[in-house]
């Protein structure tokens, strides 16, 4: 991962090795809210100059709209926004990109008919100065700077290996690749600070293992930082320094992978003594998940695998294993398996609904809880 996280005079924590930089982005206090609905509310958020940064959070918890906040999608209702210490006040969405501020969709948003290149040249028009009659009648200046535009072009896909599919039809590509072609894009407005906004949906996790080392040298290269907001936490506990938890537009809990996760824990033990049973068996290791390593199921389920001495859960729901619904209801089925086991109740006795009401309403509050991908990605 990267370096440790120091604080600063203003309290907030950001990687040591930012500390003789300003923070690139300073949430002061910031809120919207719609109505009688305050969607984020008090935020406070610094990210250092080249820190990654995790934003996390179960579904409407609000991830999506500080992204919007910040890129003047919506605009504040209240607080403060601080972009390499220039507040952002009055700025509308193309100034904040001037500004250095870039980002990705939770919905791939690109120019489908228009080819690779042409995609990633839309990012660099705040770089452009030639005119309309010069791109009209081709004059020098035009040609001049578009094979440099071209040239970049090529440069940005080569970060994942995308060159050679600067001809093809945006719209033509792979989900994968569309979604990787949505950095490019981001990448070539030349940020200070970097937005992904689920950029691991529907990859593989070959491609995702691909992406997380991506996302390390587009910090490394370009020497800027990335905020990312992400359900697969194999990805945001593998490459992120500093983690926001968000629930119901609040923060609930900031720091480091280990405190986020160790915090979690701590959290889902005070609610009664059955969760915190449940949040032990799963902290402990206790748990075996060995997804794809033992085939794949169309749905979930869990046995005992007397070689290895506990209970195992099949979680590949429809071939993916990173569904957190279903890891969680098939961990509950998991948990029964495991305290018949521990009460001595022969294994020919138990059955795939053992306890099933119990660990069914005890499994769906607990992924409810903003931590349980945590419980899945460590």
């Amino acid at each position: 991962m990267g370096s440790k996280l120091v604080t600063i005079p203003s309290k907030s924590m950001i990687p040591e090795r930012d500390i003789d930089k300003s923070p690139i982005l300073e949430c002061i206090n910031l809120g919207i809210q719609f109505g009688g609905l305050k969607a984020v509310d008090d935020f406070n958020l610094t990210i250092g100059k080249t820190e990654i940064a995790g934003l996390i959070g179960p579904n409407g918890a609000g991830k999506t709209t500080v992204f919007n906040l910040l890129t003047k999608v919506y605009q504040p209702t209240h607080g403060t926004i601080l972009l390499d210490g220039k507040d952002t006040h009055g700025m509308n969405t193309m100034q904040v990109n001037k500004a250095g501020i870039a980002r990705t969709f939770q919905n791939i948003r690109l120019f489908n008919a228009m080819s690779v290149e042409d995609n990633v040249k839309t990012g660099m028009e705040n770089q452009f100065s030639y005119g309309m009659w010069s791109g009209i009648f081709r004059a020098p200046k035009y040609w001049k700077q578009e094979k440099v535009a071209h040239e970049r072009a090529l440069e940005l896909l080569s970060i994942f290996n995308m060159a050679d599919m600067a001809d093809m039809k945006a719209g033509s590509l792979p989900y994968g690749a569309q979604r990787r072609l949505e950095i490019v894009r981001a990448l070539a407005t030349h940020p200070s600070l970097l937005l992904l906004d689920e950029p691991a949906a529907g990859m593989n996790p070959h491609e995702t293992e691909e992406l997380m080392r991506n996302i390390i040298k587009i910090r490394d290269e370009f020497q800027i930082a990335v905020m990312l907001i992400e359900h697969d936490m194999n990805l945001v506990m593998g490459i992120c320094e500093g983690i926001c938890v968000l629930n119901y537009g609040r923060i609930i809990a900031k720091g480091t992978a280990e405190e986020i996760l160790e915090k979690g824990h701590a959290m889902y033990r005070e609610l009664s003594p059955e969760t915190a049973e449940f949040a032990d068996f799963l902290w402990g290791n206790e748990l075996l998940d060995v997804r794809s390593k033992e085939g794949k199921a169309p749905g979930g389920y869990c046995t005992e695998i007397p070689a290895y001495g506990a209970p195992f859960i099949f979680s590949n729901f429809n071939g993916t294993s990173d569904d957190v619904d279903v890891l969680t209801h098939e961990a509950g089925h998991a948990f029964a398996a495991y305290r018949a086991m521990r009460r001595g109740i022969p294994s020919d006795l138990w059955t795939p609904t053992m306890d099933a009401a119990e660990v069914h309403s005890m499994s769906m509050e607990f992924m409810a809880w903003p931590w349980a991908e945590g419980f899945f990605g460590k």
